[in-house]
């Protein structure tokens, strides 16, 4: 790190391109192409969400879920900015340049971002096998993949935990703010805003309701019914609460998903109302509960009709 040496310097060409010497290297620069060889196939709800979610993390210090704010919580040692206003200043982080163990603590804190970087990328992998797998009707348990693999150990979560265990072996993160404790917190803050930001990944497609009343001119036998379809309706823990139904609204399997209690429970699509071994949880925002009434009146004369979207 150039700031530990004395000699910071701006790190926005790396960042977005700002100044830097070939254009399309930066790693915003690589996302923008990226998206731009998605748009194709995206929706333009997905589009504006994904711009959305990457205005937030190229955002400035000033708002907490941005990288440069974060970059705080592991550069979090010592009085010297990271990114002093000189050479630029959006970056929060600042590192000890004069304890006697400074080389050991700049690098417990790169290894902590490297490592919280990897757990983001390992994250991500999990939430695009989810879909994937329930689009193609097989079984995927998240938890597994992202928190805790009883059988290998090899979760996302684990994975971190496990190279936080190396690091505690070397016994070089001294500073009190990089504590065993507060890099599990980290690990864990991190995977708190990647489930966070997937329901701007994974949006459901807006629902149509259409009420259709037929009426006559002389009435003699009346019926009305009302259906409801619960698409997925979440509780305050993500939990789902009665059936999730997938009647052309949240998904696009036929099979239902239902919840624990209700047998048999089966997995469902796209945007999200599955099942895991312990919960029955949504994703994405579609969580809503829709009812449509029909009423039909017999007659014996002239029938008209009305549809109201």
């Amino acid at each position: 790190m150039n700031a530990f040496k004395g000699v910071p310097v701006d790190d926005e060409a790396c960042e977005d391109g700002t100044g830097a010497p070939k254009p399309g290297k930066s790693a915003k620069e690589k996302l923008d192409a990226a998206i731009a060889k998605a748009a194709p196939v995206c929706t333009p709800t997905q589009l504006m969400l994904a711009a959305g979610e990457e205005a937030t993390l190229f955002a400035s210090k000033s708002n907490p879920l941005s990288l440069d704010a974060q970059a705080g919580n592991v550069y979090c040692d010592g009085t010297t900015p990271i990114d002093p206003a000189g050479a630029g200043g959006d970056d929060a982080g600042t590192i000890d340049t004069l304890a006697a163990d400074k080389d050991d603590r700049l690098k417990c804190a790169n290894t902590v971002g490297s490592e919280l970087g990897k757990l983001v990328a390992a994250s991500i992998k999990c939430h695009i096998k989810m879909p994937d797998s329930f689009f193609a009707g097989k079984e995927f348990d998240e938890n597994v993949c992202e928190e805790n693999d009883p059988a290998k150990g090899k979760a996302a979560l684990q994975t971190y935990s496990a190279a936080m265990d190396k690091l505690d072996g070397k016994d070089i993160c001294t500073q009190p703010c990089l504590s065993r404790a507060n890099r599990d917190a980290l690990g864990t803050s991190v995977l708190a805003q990647v489930e966070a930001a997937n329901q701007r990944i994974y949006p459901c497609a807006a629902t149509t309701t259409r009420t259709t009343t037929t009426a006559s001119t002389s009435t003699t036998s009346p019926n009305t019914s009302t259906t409801t379809v619960t698409t997925c309706t979440a509780d305050g823990s993500g939990g789902c609460v009665g059936s999730c139904g997938f009647a052309g609204t949240c998904g696009r399997q036929p099979a239902p998903c239902v919840c624990p209690g209700d047998p048999p429970p089966t997995y469902g699509a796209a945007c999200g109302c599955y099942t895991t071994t312990t919960s029955c949880r949504c994703s994405g925002s579609c969580c809503s509960t829709s009812s449509s009434t029909s009423t039909t009146t017999t007659t014996a004369t002239s029938t008209t009709s009305s549809t109201t979207p």
